[in-house]
């Protein structure tokens, strides 16, 4: 099953909404009312990622620019850790 288990907002019922409704609405299996469903992605969230990608790159490149290939392969390295964190806590 795909299914994410929610509570409706409106009588409280936990029920099974479809996987694809995630970060959506569904409909409640007892009251029939929509109610939001947990997940999905945040917009904001993704552009915050997306910043923070180009960050890394120019942060690369520059450190490349001063320091040449060992920095830079520190500082992706550096970059990369960050990222993992960052992906692990969203």
């Amino acid at each position: 099953m795909d299914g994410i288990i929610t509570q409706c907002e409106h009588c409280s019922t936990r029920f099974e909404a479809p996987g694809r409704s995630a970060g959506g609405l569904a409909n409640c299996a007892s009251c029939g009312l929509a109610t939001e469903v947990p997940g999905g992605k945040d917009p904001e969230w993704a552009a915050i990622c997306a910043l923070g990608a180009v960050a890394a790159g120019v942060v690369i490149a520059v450190t490349y620019q001063q320091g040449g290939l060992f920095a830079a392969i520190a500082a992706t390295a550096v970059c990369s850790c960050i990222g993992l964190v960052v992906r692990l806590s969203s």
